[in-house]
């Protein structure tokens, strides 16, 4: 299996952009990778580019530590956020077409399963006033909602 391209996608959101990028393989099965940026989406998107033409295509997805050190280390310069990053959402991606292919999900690929709960963290504080008596009642709200359902 190979891979033979890499598609992006960003949504945005009020305070950053969510980017997703799909890895495609020659079998048909595409992985999902999803990263976030704060002000640095369109370098990104750039790096990404790049970085299918010289790093990703052609690649092993199941050889994912190979891609990751060529991705790191094969261009010069020292990897910072934006190719940390891509390369954090390429790999994601890898890992998601390892357990397509193989039938299994990836949390069992990566040592298997260890809670059956796991708390969810969700809210919209952002859009409140900044302050703690703000957030104090935002959080009331939002532990007022959850206990209703």
């Amino acid at each position: 299996m190979r891979i033979t391209g890499i598609s992006t996608h960003v949504v945005g959101t009020p305070w950053r952009n969510l980017t997703y990028v799909q890895v495609h393989t020659d079998e048909g099965i595409t992985g999902v990778g999803e990263t976030r940026m704060l002000g640095h989406t369109d370098a990104l998107i750039g790096y990404l580019r790049e970085a299918e033409a010289n790093h990703i295509l052609g690649s092993d997805p199941f050889a994912a530590e190979d891609l990751v050190r060529r991705m790191k280390y094969g261009d010069y310069g020292r990897a910072g956020e934006i190719v940390m990053s891509g390369i954090a959402v390429v790999e994601m991606a890898c890992w998601d077409i390892k357990g397509k292919a193989l039938g299994v999900p990836v949390w069992q690929l990566l040592g298997g399963k260890v809670t059956d709960r796991v708390k969810a963290y969700a809210n919209g504080w952002y859009t409140t006033e900044r302050t703690p008596e703000a957030y104090h009642k935002a959080a009331q709200g939002s532990w007022s909602a959850a206990t209703r359902r």
